[in-house]
Protein backbone atom coordinates (compact mmCIF):
# COMPACT_ATOMS: atom_id res chain seq x y z
CA UNK A 1 0.00 0.00 0.00
CA UNK A 2 1.43 3.36 -1.11
CA UNK A 3 2.35 5.60 1.85
CA UNK A 4 1.89 9.21 0.78
CA UNK A 5 3.15 10.55 4.12
CA UNK A 6 6.41 8.61 3.95
CA UNK A 7 7.06 9.83 0.40
CA UNK A 8 6.41 13.42 1.42
CA UNK A 9 8.77 13.10 4.40
CA UNK A 10 11.51 11.62 2.20
CA UNK A 11 11.13 14.49 -0.25
CA UNK A 12 11.41 17.02 2.54
CA UNK A 13 14.55 15.34 3.90
CA UNK A 14 16.08 15.25 0.41
CA UNK A 15 15.24 18.93 -0.08
CA UNK A 16 16.79 19.69 3.30
CA UNK A 17 19.99 17.82 2.39
CA UNK A 18 20.15 19.65 -0.94
CA UNK A 19 19.78 23.00 0.84
CA UNK A 20 22.44 22.10 3.39
CA UNK A 21 24.80 20.95 0.64
CA UNK A 22 24.18 24.07 -1.42
CA UNK A 23 24.72 26.25 1.64
CA UNK A 24 27.98 24.47 2.46
CA UNK A 25 29.14 24.89 -1.13
CA UNK A 26 28.34 28.62 -1.10
CA UNK A 27 30.04 29.02 2.29
CA UNK A 28 33.10 27.18 0.97
CA UNK A 29 33.29 29.45 -2.07
CA UNK A 30 32.98 32.54 0.15
CA UNK A 31 35.73 31.26 2.46
CA UNK A 32 38.02 30.58 -0.50
CA UNK A 33 37.41 34.08 -1.84
CA UNK A 34 38.03 35.80 1.48
CA UNK A 35 40.48 33.39 3.12
CA UNK A 36 43.49 35.61 2.45
CA UNK A 37 41.64 38.51 4.07
CA UNK A 38 40.38 36.57 7.06
CA UNK A 39 43.60 34.55 7.54
CA UNK A 40 46.38 36.44 5.72
CA UNK A 41 49.65 34.66 4.97
CA UNK A 42 52.41 36.06 7.21
CA UNK A 43 54.77 38.38 5.35
CA UNK A 44 57.76 40.54 6.27
CA UNK A 45 55.76 43.70 5.64
CA UNK A 46 52.47 43.13 7.49
CA UNK A 47 53.40 44.99 10.67
CA UNK A 48 53.01 41.85 12.81
CA UNK A 49 55.35 39.44 14.58
CA UNK A 50 54.38 36.18 12.90
CA UNK A 51 55.67 33.43 10.66
CA UNK A 52 58.70 32.67 12.85
CA UNK A 53 60.01 36.26 12.91
CA UNK A 54 62.27 37.32 15.80
CA UNK A 55 60.61 40.73 15.89
CA UNK A 56 58.00 42.69 13.97
CA UNK A 57 58.86 42.11 10.29
CA UNK A 58 62.51 41.30 11.11
CA UNK A 59 64.69 38.29 11.76
CA UNK A 60 63.79 34.67 11.04
CA UNK A 61 62.75 34.32 7.40
CA UNK A 62 62.86 38.09 6.87
CA UNK A 63 65.84 39.65 5.09
CA UNK A 64 65.79 42.65 7.43
CA UNK A 65 67.59 42.02 10.71
CA UNK A 66 66.13 43.09 14.03
CA UNK A 67 67.91 46.13 15.44
CA UNK A 68 68.45 44.23 18.72
CA UNK A 69 70.73 41.85 16.79
CA UNK A 70 72.84 44.68 15.33
CA UNK A 71 75.97 45.94 17.09
CA UNK A 72 75.71 49.75 17.29
CA UNK A 73 78.05 51.72 15.04
CA UNK A 74 81.17 53.10 16.67
CA UNK A 75 81.95 56.79 16.12
CA UNK A 76 85.75 56.90 16.27
CA UNK A 77 86.11 60.67 16.02
CA UNK A 78 84.49 63.78 14.53
CA UNK A 79 86.38 66.84 13.23
CA UNK A 80 85.31 70.30 12.05
CA UNK A 81 87.31 71.64 9.09
CA UNK A 82 87.54 75.22 7.90
CA UNK A 83 87.06 75.69 4.15
CA UNK A 84 86.74 79.49 3.92
CA UNK A 85 86.03 82.28 6.40
CA UNK A 86 82.29 81.62 6.01
CA UNK A 87 82.07 77.92 5.17
CA UNK A 88 83.13 74.86 7.15
CA UNK A 89 82.79 71.10 6.75
CA UNK A 90 82.87 68.17 9.17
CA UNK A 91 83.94 64.54 9.07
CA UNK A 92 83.07 61.59 11.31
CA UNK A 93 85.00 58.34 11.15
CA UNK A 94 82.71 55.44 11.94
CA UNK A 95 83.20 51.70 12.25
CA UNK A 96 80.59 49.05 11.40
CA UNK A 97 81.48 45.77 13.12
CA UNK A 98 78.48 43.90 11.69
CA UNK A 99 78.51 41.55 8.73
CA UNK A 100 75.42 43.53 7.74
CA UNK A 101 74.84 46.64 5.62
CA UNK A 102 72.37 49.47 5.97
CA UNK A 103 71.04 51.31 2.89
CA UNK A 104 69.34 54.05 4.93
CA UNK A 105 71.34 54.95 8.02
CA UNK A 106 70.21 58.40 9.23
CA UNK A 107 72.36 60.93 11.07
CA UNK A 108 72.73 64.61 11.96
CA UNK A 109 76.09 66.42 11.83
CA UNK A 110 76.39 69.55 13.97
CA UNK A 111 78.94 72.32 14.60
CA UNK A 112 79.22 73.99 18.00
CA UNK A 113 80.91 77.13 19.33
CA UNK A 114 82.95 77.76 22.48
CA UNK A 115 79.99 77.71 24.87
CA UNK A 116 78.50 74.56 23.30
CA UNK A 117 76.15 76.77 21.32
CA UNK A 118 74.84 75.15 18.18
CA UNK A 119 76.10 76.98 15.07
CA UNK A 120 74.73 74.81 12.27
CA UNK A 121 73.53 71.27 11.60
CA UNK A 122 72.60 69.07 8.65
CA UNK A 123 70.74 65.75 8.47
CA UNK A 124 71.01 63.05 5.84
CA UNK A 125 70.92 59.30 5.17
CA UNK A 126 73.83 57.22 3.94
CA UNK A 127 74.68 53.67 2.89
CA UNK A 128 76.84 51.81 5.42
CA UNK A 129 78.79 48.80 4.05
CA UNK A 130 79.35 45.66 6.12
CA UNK A 131 82.51 45.28 8.23
CA UNK A 132 84.04 48.61 7.38
CA UNK A 133 85.59 51.77 8.76
CA UNK A 134 84.58 54.79 6.70
CA UNK A 135 84.31 58.58 6.85
CA UNK A 136 81.02 60.46 6.75
CA UNK A 137 81.66 63.85 5.15
CA UNK A 138 79.29 66.81 5.36
CA UNK A 139 80.19 70.07 3.66
CA UNK A 140 78.72 73.50 3.08
CA UNK A 141 78.10 74.62 6.67
CA UNK A 142 77.55 78.40 6.67
CA UNK A 143 78.77 79.67 10.03
CA UNK A 144 77.80 83.37 9.68
CA UNK A 145 80.98 84.72 11.21
CA UNK A 146 81.12 82.23 14.08
CA UNK A 147 84.06 79.93 14.71
CA UNK A 148 83.22 76.25 15.34
CA UNK A 149 85.20 74.62 18.14
CA UNK A 150 83.99 71.06 17.77
CA UNK A 151 81.63 68.89 15.74
CA UNK A 152 79.30 66.08 16.70
CA UNK A 153 77.51 63.36 14.78
CA UNK A 154 74.21 62.08 16.19
CA UNK A 155 72.62 58.86 14.98
CA UNK A 156 68.97 59.71 14.39
CA UNK A 157 67.89 56.33 12.98
CA UNK A 158 69.90 53.10 12.92
CA UNK A 159 68.11 52.28 9.67
CA UNK A 160 67.34 48.84 8.25
CA UNK A 161 70.08 46.21 8.28
CA UNK A 162 70.47 43.35 5.83
CA UNK A 163 72.95 40.69 4.83
CA UNK A 164 74.70 42.31 1.83
CA UNK A 165 73.34 41.17 -1.56
CA UNK A 166 75.34 38.47 -3.36
CA UNK A 167 76.42 41.06 -5.92
CA UNK A 168 78.55 42.65 -3.20
CA UNK A 169 81.05 39.80 -3.58
CA UNK A 170 81.66 40.78 -7.20
CA UNK A 171 82.28 44.46 -6.54
CA UNK A 172 85.78 45.77 -7.01
CA UNK A 173 86.75 49.45 -7.18
CA UNK A 174 90.41 50.25 -7.71
CA UNK A 175 91.99 53.61 -6.82
CA UNK A 176 95.24 54.56 -8.55
CA UNK A 177 97.33 57.55 -9.69
CA UNK A 178 96.65 59.62 -6.57
CA UNK A 179 98.37 62.97 -7.08
CA UNK A 180 98.37 66.00 -4.80
CA UNK A 181 99.50 69.51 -5.63
CA UNK A 182 99.76 72.11 -2.88
CA UNK A 183 99.96 75.87 -3.29
CA UNK A 184 97.32 78.54 -2.90
CA UNK A 185 94.57 76.25 -4.23
CA UNK A 186 95.48 72.64 -3.34
CA UNK A 187 94.32 69.99 -5.79
CA UNK A 188 93.99 66.22 -5.56
CA UNK A 189 93.30 63.85 -8.47
CA UNK A 190 92.84 60.07 -8.60
CA UNK A 191 91.85 57.39 -11.06
CA UNK A 192 88.85 55.20 -10.17
CA UNK A 193 88.40 51.90 -12.04
CA UNK A 194 85.22 49.83 -11.97
CA UNK A 195 86.37 46.21 -12.01
CA UNK A 196 82.88 44.81 -11.44
CA UNK A 197 80.34 43.52 -13.97
CA UNK A 198 77.89 46.30 -13.16
CA UNK A 199 77.30 49.86 -14.25
CA UNK A 200 77.79 51.98 -11.14
CA UNK A 201 75.78 55.18 -10.75
CA UNK A 202 75.96 58.11 -8.34
CA UNK A 203 79.09 56.77 -6.64
CA UNK A 204 80.32 59.00 -3.77
CA UNK A 205 84.09 59.38 -3.55
CA UNK A 206 85.64 60.90 -0.42
CA UNK A 207 89.11 62.46 -0.19
CA UNK A 208 90.89 62.62 3.16
CA UNK A 209 94.13 64.53 3.76
CA UNK A 210 96.21 63.93 6.91
CA UNK A 211 99.32 65.71 8.08
CA UNK A 212 102.52 63.88 9.04
CA UNK A 213 101.11 63.32 12.55
CA UNK A 214 98.05 61.55 11.07
CA UNK A 215 95.71 64.40 11.99
CA UNK A 216 92.93 65.13 9.51
CA UNK A 217 93.47 68.57 7.96
CA UNK A 218 91.32 68.47 4.82
CA UNK A 219 88.44 66.53 3.32
CA UNK A 220 86.08 66.74 0.39
CA UNK A 221 83.61 64.60 -1.52
CA UNK A 222 82.50 64.28 -5.12
CA UNK A 223 80.30 61.92 -7.14
CA UNK A 224 80.79 59.82 -10.24
CA UNK A 225 77.49 60.05 -12.11
CA UNK A 226 77.95 56.79 -14.01
CA UNK A 227 80.80 54.36 -14.57
CA UNK A 228 80.41 51.35 -16.87
CA UNK A 229 81.89 47.95 -16.09
CA UNK A 230 85.67 47.74 -16.66
CA UNK A 231 85.91 51.50 -17.24
CA UNK A 232 87.82 54.23 -15.40
CA UNK A 233 87.17 57.84 -14.45
CA UNK A 234 89.32 60.60 -13.00
CA UNK A 235 88.03 62.44 -9.93
CA UNK A 236 89.14 65.93 -8.87
CA UNK A 237 89.15 67.64 -5.47
CA UNK A 238 90.15 71.24 -4.80
CA UNK A 239 90.40 73.46 -1.73
CA UNK A 240 90.13 77.29 -1.82
CA UNK A 241 92.97 77.98 0.60
CA UNK A 242 96.43 76.50 1.27
CA UNK A 243 97.16 74.03 4.03
CA UNK A 244 99.54 75.30 6.68
CA UNK A 245 101.20 71.94 7.32
CA UNK A 246 102.74 69.26 5.07
CA UNK A 247 100.37 66.58 3.81
CA UNK A 248 101.44 63.09 4.81
CA UNK A 249 98.62 60.67 3.91
CA UNK A 250 96.15 61.01 1.05
CA UNK A 251 93.12 58.67 1.04
CA UNK A 252 90.58 58.42 -1.78
CA UNK A 253 87.61 56.25 -0.87
CA UNK A 254 84.82 55.32 -3.32
CA UNK A 255 81.65 53.85 -1.81
CA UNK A 256 79.28 51.62 -3.83
CA UNK A 257 75.75 50.79 -2.68
CA UNK A 258 75.05 47.19 -3.83
CA UNK A 259 71.33 47.63 -3.15
CA UNK A 260 71.09 49.96 -6.16
CA UNK A 261 73.21 48.08 -8.71
CA UNK A 262 72.10 47.61 -12.31
CA UNK A 263 73.64 45.64 -15.15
Amino acid sequence: MFNQGALSGWRMRRKFFYMVGAGALILGIILLLFWSTIFPTPTCMDGRKNGGERGVDCGGKCARMCIADVTPLQVMWTRPLQVTDKVWSAVSMIENRNALASPNFAYTMSLYGETNTLIASKSNTIFIPALTRMPIFVGGFEVNGKVPKFASMTITNQGDWYTPPQVSQGLSMNVSNIEFAGGDTPRLTARITNNSLYTLTHVPVSAMLYDTASTLVGASETYIDSLDANKSATVFFTWPRPFTMPIGVKDVLPRVNPFTLTR
